[in-house]
């Protein structure tokens, strides 16, 4: 298990934009204010641009972004061979990284309707990756996949967040945990992986004990695996975990 976020995989952006004393949701509201296009590379290998239009989250400072596509690079996140879904993908960094690493197909799917620029990028492949606009992956058919990313959003309030707008990406309303763990579920194929990020404030460790309940009705509790545990100052943890959906759930 990794215990800090140390990573081969750089991200710079044309025109940085210093964060100086902004909030983390003013930043990347500045960020997403206009097209703003980013460099991935990868032990010193750049491996692809993205040109990120506006509303749609930049992963130039995100931890989980990097660290997820990262772990998907080095194999940590087995996806060669298989049919991945980059749900919430925003700007498409993980599942252009499960691309570079041979994933059979990627879903890139995001309620933001300006994801729809994916559909362009020459590390889409055509004639076996999707970029679909959604909540979840509600429209995907039953078994269809066999690994799912997700960042989750870490910040909660009682009002949805406009699905058109870069608070979507960190922000969740209280439906979103139990609506997201069915939808899940239902696209993943049996004995398939499921990959999610997880910010766990320290006033909120009920709510993540909530969550893993939730996941155990469809997911294999003894298969539940830490990836990753970073611990800040403030006693917020950012966590990457792994669990495998129940033989025969869903069916």
């Amino acid at each position: 298990m990794r215990t800090d976020h140390v990573t081969d995989l750089e991200i710079t952006m044309e025109n940085p934009v210093e964060r100086g004393d902004l909030s983390f949701r003013d930043y990347h509201e500045l960020l997403s204010s206009e097209p703003r296009t980013i460099s991935v590379l990868y032990r010193d290998r750049q491996l692809f641009d993205i040109t990120i239009p506006p509303t749609v989250f930049n992963p130039v400072s995100s931890r989980s972004g990097q660290a997820l596509a990262d772990m998907i690079l080095t194999g940590e996140i087995p996806v060669e061979g298989r049919r991945f879904v980059d749900l919430g993908c925003g700007s498409g960094l993980i599942g252009l990284a499960a691309a570079e690493r041979c994933a059979k197909s990627v879903l890139y799917t995001d309620v933001n309707p300006n994801i729809e620029f994916l559909a362009s990028h020459p590390g889409v492949r055509p004639e076996t990756d999707r970029v679909v606009v959604q909540s979840f992956c509600e429209s995907e058919e039953k078994g269809s996949a066999d690994v799912v990313v997700f960042s989750l959003p870490s910040r909660i309030r009682e009002e949805k967040p406009d699905d058109g707008t870069v608070s979507a990406a960190f922000m969740r309303d209280l439906d979103f945990i139990p609506d997201m763990v069915e939808k899940v579920a239902d696209v993943l194929v049996p004995g398939g992986s499921f990959v999610f990020w997880y910010g766990i404030h320290p006033f909120q460790v009920h709510l993540f004990s909530q969550f893993i309940g939730l996941l155990a009705g469809y997911f294999d509790s003894a298969s539940l695996k830490c990836l990753l545990e970073y611990q800040f100052d403030d006693g917020y943890t950012s966590t990457v975990y792994s669990i495998t959906k129940k033989q025969g759930a869903g069916y």
